[in-house]
């Protein structure tokens, strides 16, 4: 089993992920939804309700980041064999990619300007 997730700025987007998931036959137990207002009260707690998810403290704060600033997050528990579609479904549902928004934070505007990174 793997756990594959996206972060989306937009309601819409996130909204049209699930839809997608649904469609390609991912049952609801297999997806958990953090949205800001959901049972986190701080940074804090909200890295660390996803550290007990199982994410990388590097990978918790950045997605705590996202949904305390209004971000949803969605995490798909799936077979193996099933991880690259459900990442490409998340992807191609706007989610951000984290990489980029990364190096943007580190580098600036400038990072976009000299890269084909997806934002």
């Amino acid at each position: 089993m793997s756990t594959v997730s996206g972060l989306f700025d937009r309601y819409s987007d996130a909204e049209w992920a699930l839809e997608a998931l649904g469609i390609y036959g991912v049952d609801n137990g297999q997806i958990s939804v953090v949205a800001r207002g959901s049972k986190i009260v701080s940074l804090k707690s909200a890295v660390e309700q996803f550290l007990e998810m199982g994410f990388t403290e590097e990978d918790a704060m950045f997605y705590a980041e996202g949904v305390k600033r209004g971000g949803f997050l969605i995490s798909v528990t799936i077979d193996s064999e099933d991880e690259y579609l459900v990442r490409g479904i998340l992807r191609g549902a706007g989610a951000v990619d984290m990489n980029a928004s990364r190096k943007i934070k580190q580098y600036g505007s400038a990072y976009v300007l000299n890269s084909n990174a997806y934002v």
